[in-house]
């Protein structure tokens, strides 16, 4: 009996091990599964059209997009080498054009899905082991969107090192991380309507300072005078300028200086003068000179253009 009771004993103590044995191991292994979550960042696009996941011991590259539209991380890959992993949103189909891939494409194969979306990728010959992702997404009233991911790996590397295709794994269950707003609609009208503006600025600010450069030319060949500038056929870009702005553009002059001024779509103001002034400001009222900080000189936010309140 007491033999019996001996094993029942052990028994016991083998059953208890085994339970707090399995739970430890239980609680061990779902920390680990916990920690390879937290292991990875995330990032999101400034307007929320994209969202991917990556490593943490891959290092973002701050500034190197200033409108925060893509995200780019040096992937550590040991001493004198270097791999670099890119995302941009490329909105009207010049994004390889831009970022000058298609010199190094080689060739392109289809990839699958992402998210729902047809996938190809592109291979490089001058660069080995670097590979391109192009996530088509539905063109938004004719304009082409995609989604671009790059992975450009140092022509000196050897990439049958272990290293590299674990690398390339890592590459490709980011890529496959990347989710698209399912709101994007909205985001895209937002984006291309702000592209709009930039570019239509672009045209003003432009326009106004090669009209800066005209005055000068005008002055030299006038006597040391800017008088008569304003109504001199020195000055061209104005239907230009109010074809965009749907506004007058101002221009006075004297024989000793001259302002121009012209409204901005997003309700602005650009002004150049005979100081050498080209900045986000307007002319005065009754001085041929922008109004700036030296001249001590405050103005009223000027009205928002029809259509872009």
């Amino acid at each position: 009996m007491k033999q019996k009771g001996s094993v029942k004993a052990i028994l016991a103590i083998i059953i208890a091990l085994l339970i707090v044995g399995g739970g430890f191991y239980f609680v061990f292994y779902k920390k680990i599964i916990t920690i390879r979550i937290n292991s990875l960042e995330s990032f999101t696009s400034s307007m929320g059209l994209f969202s991917i996941k990556y490593p943490t011991t891959w290092i973002p590259l701050r500034n190197v997009f200033n409108d925060s539209s893509g995200f780019m991380v040096e992937i550590p890959s040991g001493a004198n080498s270097r791999v670099a992993f890119f995302v941009i949103q490329d909105i009207g189909g010049t994004g390889l054009d831009s970022l000058n891939i298609k010199p190094l494409i080689k060739t392109k194969e289809l990839f699958g899905k992402i998210d729902g979306y047809s996938t190809n990728t592109y291979t490089s010959e001058t660069r080995p082991g670097s590979k391109f992702y192009v996530i088509n997404i539905e063109p938004y009233e004719k304009t082409p969107v995609s989604i671009i991911a790059g992975v450009y790996m140092n022509p000196k590397l050897d990439i049958t090192d272990s290293k590299y295709s674990k690398i390339l794994d890592e590459v490709e269950r980011a890529v496959r991380s990347i989710t698209i707003n399912k709101n994007k609609t909205q985001i895209l009208k937002t984006i291309i309507d702000s592209d709009r503006v930039k570019a239509e600025n672009s045209v003003i600010k432009a326009n106004l300072n090669n009209m800066r450069a005209s005055a000068e030319l005008y002055y030299d060949n006038n006597k040391d005078s800017y008088s008569g500038f304003c109504k001199s056929e020195y000055l061209k870009g104005v239907k230009e300028v109010e074809s965009v702005t749907q506004t007058p553009l101002i221009c006075r002059d004297s024989k000793e200086d001259y302002v121009i001024s012209s409204a901005l779509v997003d309700g602005g103001s650009w002004c150049v003068d005979s100081r050498g002034v080209s900045t986000d400001t307007k002319a005065m009222d009754t001085e041929n000179s922008c109004v700036t900080e030296q001249n001590n000189k405050t103005y009223p936010p000027a009205p928002a253009l029809p259509g872009n309140k």
